[in-house]
């Protein structure tokens, strides 16, 4: 669901896909972007406020996904997962808004 006006009503958003995680993340300072946690269906993410998402590509799980300070260079936060990359599991880290 996705509120334009404060929360004082909702629409329906975008399909995020399946067995999406309840705790999702909005990017601080990058407004309309949204990450969500797929589990076993991977990653997704929204640069449209929720319009519409995309997956992440090889990424095969994510349990959780954080923010931290931008690396040099970059106005966008780095990307944490817990999750799944090229069938390693570990904690990963993006600097690119998640392209690696």
């Amino acid at each position: 669901m996705v509120s334009t006006n404060g929360g004082a009503s909702f629409a329906n958003g975008g399909f995020v896909g399946t067995q999406a995680s309840k705790v999702i993340r909005a990017t601080p300072g990058q407004e309309g972007y949204i990450w969500v946690p797929l589990y076993n269906n991977g990653l997704s993410r929204s640069t449209n406020f929720g319009q519409s998402f995309s997956k992440i590509t090889n990424i095969s799980y994510c349990g959780a996904v954080g923010f931290g300070k931008a690396a040099n260079g970059s106005n966008y936060p780095t990307i944490y997962i817990w999750g799944t990359v090229n069938n390693g599991m570990g904690i990963y880290r993006s600097t690119d808004e998640g392209q690696t």
